[in-house]
């Protein structure tokens, strides 16, 4: 019922190694996206793909379901009243683990498994729901945040079973061009919902990776990392 309030999670496993494209989505890259087409000389000979190919026909075949999805909104109506996130859990794959991970950190040092930002720090894409079209916002936003925001955004209050247990914070304002930052103690963004216990945030971003790291050396990061404002220990 499109009139129903509603909340959709998905998780593409297709850009994930690894990578097994198949003919098809392969047919279709090619088609549609220069990235797919392979230098000669990359090849041998008995190679009929590679690498980068194998890479964007996976990415491109999500990119196709994503679409789906925002024109089913679109079509309907709900888009206007509906905020689409795509995000993704961490950095590039390192290529020396998974020969077809072609994909980038860009400027960051470390991928996956790292804990350099290259291996955490992700982009985040936003469209619908008030968001303004083309704007660039660099506002530090952690998983840890997902709840809390998303509580927000549909005026739901956090649980008082879970209000002082859950330790993200509501960023809301972020997603509509307004300025939002880390905080000490947290109410929500949103001014109509109020937590019914006032709740203590820590203002600082805390990870730890306790498992081999692989791939390149220079992506072997320390096993903790703690982000406070623009500082990076």
């Amino acid at each position: 019922d499109k009139n129903q309030p509603f909340y959709l999670n998905i998780w593409l496993h297709v850009a994930h190694a690894k990578l097994d494209a198949s003919q098809e989505q392969k047919d279709n890259c090619r088609k549609l996206n220069a990235n797919c087409q392979c230098d000669a000389h990359l090849l041998a000979t008995n190679q009929t793909t590679c690498d980068k190919e194998i890479y964007w026909s996976a990415q491109l075949d999500a990119d196709y379901h994503i679409g789906r999805i925002y024109d089913y909104l679109k079509e309907n109506g709900l888009l206007d009243n509906t905020l689409v996130m795509f995000t993704t859990d961490n950095g590039a794959e390192d290529r020396q683990l998974y020969f077809n991970s072609v994909g980038t950190s860009g400027p960051f040092r470390g991928q996956k498994r790292s804990l350099y930002e290259g291996g955490h720090r992700v982009p985040m894409i936003l469209a619908g729901l008030n968001v303004q079209y083309n704007a660039v916002d660099n506002t530090l936003i952690s998983a840890l945040d997902w709840l809390p925001t998303v509580l927000s955004l549909a005026n739901i209050p956090i649980p008082a079973s879970i209000v002082n247990v859950i330790e993200g914070q509501d960023m809301s304002l972020a997603f509509t061009s307004s300025t939002r930052t880390r905080t000490r103690t947290s109410s929500n963004s949103n001014p109509i919902i109020k937590p019914s216990i006032p709740r203590k945030i820590k203002p600082f971003l805390f990870w730890q990776w306790r498992f081999p790291i692989g791939g390149q050396c220079i992506n072997s990061s320390p096993q903790l990392d703690v982000r406070f404002a623009n500082f990076v220990f």
